[in-house]
């Protein structure tokens, strides 16, 4: 409770200090807000972090009863489960689920901590906006009033940092935001660390936003991972921005940690997928047989990224693999298990990419799905180095 108070007054400090600064000499104030802005968002991150540390260490210390009870009854399934929650406390990994329909003490202790949890990342969400609105406020006003004193050169300075905070901030305006055409901007996404549950977050500029995975019943959230039985998970609102990144820096690279159900599998079956239908798609990662596959779209491809279709490697039943796949007009790169994957050669660059739902399991339309668990991704809209893809490329 003190803590939370004290970021409450440190906020709200922030807040008020936003609204002095116009006080000070244009030159000074620009420099001294961008400082404390992102002064004040590292504090918000570091607020949010430690609650979430703290969450979840009531969560190990409350299930510790619940695991001597399933000692003493002698119960080796509620006892392992007990013990693999507290370990991905201790290793600040994702939590295993708990069976859904499983109505023990575990299950209700776990219910109060999912809820607690999405209370803290709500309340994080809601400090980040306001402290966005206010520092946007107050560079208005500062343009403004260089304007009225004819600053020209000090007002364009001012709006170009508005614009940047606008065209970054992913929470402003009915639940969008806009990539700007700025090549060395970075755009990540991810999903599979700590917190991120039912949810796909990005990184941009310094900014975050959450998007939920909307699952059908054949996809479902199991000990690290999404287990797909042929299902299908749709990433909400990310296919509409995603593409625009890339189009922009001409740059992509997928990680993504994948084990097969199956030996062989066809259509390919789809992993991930940035795609409309079986037939028009950014990318696809996918298993043909035992092959992982990759379909890319470039502007020397057809719209289905087939020409060529890219064999990554091969995958074996029940064995987490991780693939690194990079690509820019100068190339592709592609590591499985730290290990070089050589590729069939593949040119053009990534502007015909368009907005598209962003898949897992299957494709929105025309059944190809996939069995298996992603047990997480990540995507950019920047290549690595060779260096840096082989180093990626080892769990």
């Amino acid at each position: 409770m003190i803590r939370s108070s004290k970021a409450i007054f440190i906020f709200n400090l922030f807040s008020w200090i936003f609204s002095c600064l116009c006080l000070q000499a244009e030159s000074d104030a620009l420099e001294a807000s961008r400082i404390l802005f992102q002064d004040s968002l590292s504090r918000l991150e570091s607020d949010y972090g430690e609650k979430v540390e703290e969450l979840g260490l009531r969560y190990a210390e409350k299930i510790e009863e619940i695991g001597e009870i399933y000692r003493q009854q002698g119960d080796l399934d509620g006892l392992l489960l007990v013990n693999s929650q507290q370990e991905a406390v201790k290793k600040s990994e994702t939590l295993p689920d708990v069976p859904e329909d499983d109505d023990t003490a575990l299950s209700s202790v776990r219910k109060v901590y999912d809820q607690s949890l999405d209370a803290i990342v709500a309340d994080h969400t809601q400090k980040v906006v306001h402290l966005q609105k206010v520092y946007v406020t107050y560079l208005k006003q500062l343009q403004t009033k260089l304007t009225q004193e004819n600053n020209i050169e000090g007002a364009l300075g001012v709006r170009e940092a508005v614009l940047k905070i606008e065209d970054s901030t992913p929470l402003v305006v009915d639940n969008q935001f806009s990539v700007p055409a700025d090549p060395k901007k970075v755009f990540r996404v991810e999903w599979g660390p700590p917190r991120h549950k039912r949810q796909v977050v990005s990184f941009f500029d310094g900014f975050k936003k959450l998007y939920p995975i909307d699952m059908n019943r054949d996809v479902r959230r199991v000990r690290g991972g999404l287990k797909c039985s042929r299902g299908r998970a749709v990433v909400e609102g990310l296919g509409d921005v995603f593409h625009k990144a890339v189009q922009e820096s001409g740059e992509w690279t997928l990680i993504a940690d994948v084990m097969t159900s199956k030996e062989n599998q066809s259509g390919p079956a789809r992993i991930l997928s940035y795609s409309k239908d079986s037939q028009l798609r950014n990318f696809t990662l996918g298993q043909q047989g035992d092959n992982l596959v990759l379909r890319l779209r470039t502007s020397e491809s057809n719209e289905n990224g087939t020409a060529p279709e890219l064999v990554l490697g091969k995958l074996r039943v029940d064995d987490p693999s991780r693939v690194v796949f990079s690509y820019s007009p100068r190339g592709a790169i592609c590591f499985l298990d730290g290990k070089e994957v050589e590729l069939s050669e593949i040119t053009g660059e990534l502007t015909t990419w368009e907005a598209m739902p962003f898949l897992i399991g299957n494709e929105a339309v025309d059944s190809r799905g996939w069995e298996g668990v992603l047990k997480g991704f990540s995507t950019t809209n920047q290549a690595l180095t060779k260096e840096q893809a082989q180093a990626s490329s080892i769990p």
